[in-house]
């Protein structure tokens, strides 16, 4: 089972969640959706579920697909799945940037030159970051945010952080894990009361890693749940599906939106393994999921094209949000036929050359 193409719809859902959090913060497209109390789940929230998927792939994959593998094959199949569509969607972004964009969005004449009075090291570790994606989140913060392109790639480096670790967590022992996690949560708890809803730790792995954890352990625990009638993993699934689309909000830092948060993550613990049960086999449930993460990354460099084009200017609110998803959406279905279906078989072609391998490999006498 390919662990990493399962949960598509969520997925899915999740990243329209922030391409419409994201189209929130302009007028332009008049989606008052901060202040609906019922409303898809926010954009960090969403991001942090991407988090808890992602660990929960992980430890399936890593047990399954990649159980025979060295560490670094495993490192270059995810280097194969992550950067071609990421580098094609930066190259393209820098063109708009230059071409399209209005100046209050990034710029590539001006980037070099607005860091004038840093060292050079900062400066050139910035411009390579945006390049290599490890790095990206240090410039998520206030006036550095001028200097990001393909702006959400920063949780990309949270990432990849954590796929240096997840070969050697997969080993460790259930109760290892849990004390990896309670100090995780002990360390998000102490920062959030030193420091606020959004503490600048915030943009780091030890922030998130107890998200991580998450989805690690609901494969680890409760990863037989996969094996359910499906009649039964259906309800729950569809319980989820709602909870994302109809998500109860309050104002962030507020105690109840904490709570409700803990709550949908404790949720998905439990949910995880019957969604992949669910998605097994669905060709429909695994595009979906290969869209969302081209629609993730694109959908800001989008809104900012919509939002300075000329010709968008006399449209109404609602066209020009139509326009703005039914783009992000076709680049995405653009980059997925073109760059990731490519990536997908030849990353399924060297582990097909890896098997046989294996298995032709004499056993020592």
């Amino acid at each position: 089972m390919d662990y990493t193409s399962t949960m598509g719809m969520l997925r899915f859902l999740l990243a329209l969640s922030v391409l419409f959090f994201h189209m929130g913060e302009f007028s332009r497209f008049g989606l008052p959706i901060a202040d609906l109390p019922i409303r898809p789940i926010s954009g960090r929230p969403a991001v942090e579920v991407f988090f808890i998927i992602s660990g929960f792939a992980m430890a399936g994959a890593l047990s399954t697909r990649y159980r025979d593998s060295t560490a670094g094959y495993f490192y270059m199949s995810r280097v194969l799945r992550l950067y071609p569509a990421y580098l094609l969607l930066l190259a393209l972004e820098i063109v708009a940037a230059a071409l399209v964009w209005g100046t209050e969005m990034p710029q590539p004449s001006n980037l070099w030159s607005a860091g004038v009075d840093q060292p050079l090291p900062d400066r050139l570790l910035w411009v390579v970051s945006n390049f290599v994606i490890v790095g990206k989140e240090l410039w998520f913060d206030g006036h550095l945010l001028a200097r990001q392109f393909v702006n959400p790639a920063w949780s990309l480096s949270i990432e990849l952080q954590f796929y240096l670790l997840i070969p050697f967590l997969v080993r460790w022992p259930i109760s290892r894990l849990f004390m990896l996690f309670a100090v995780a949560v002990a360390y998000r708890v102490l920062m959030f009361a030193n420091a606020g809803w959004a503490p600048a730790v915030y943009f780091t792995l030890p922030w998130h890693l107890c998200l991580f954890l998450i989805g690690v352990l609901s494969y680890r625990l409760i990863g037989h749940w996969q094996t359910v009638p499906l009649r039964v993993a259906l309800g729950p699934v569809i319980a989820l599906m709602l909870l994302t689309i109809l998500f109860p909000h309050h104002t962030e830092g507020h105690a109840r939106a904490d709570w409700i948060k803990i709550g949908y993550w404790a949720a998905l613990f439990f949910t995880l393994p019957l969604l992949s049960r669910v998605s097994l086999g669905s060709k429909l449930d695994e595009f979906l999921g290969d869209l969302s993460y081209p629609i993730y990354l694109a959908n800001v460099g989008m809104i900012y094209t919509v939002v300075s084009l000329e010709p968008m200017q006399s449209l109404n609110a609602p066209l020009a949000s139509i326009i703005v998803v039914g783009m992000t959406i076709a680049i995405a279905v653009v980059v997925v036929l073109a760059v990731d279906r490519p990536m997908t078989r030849m990353r399924r072609e060297l582990a097909a050359k890896r098997r046989q391998a294996l298995r032709v490999v004499p056993a020592p006498s």
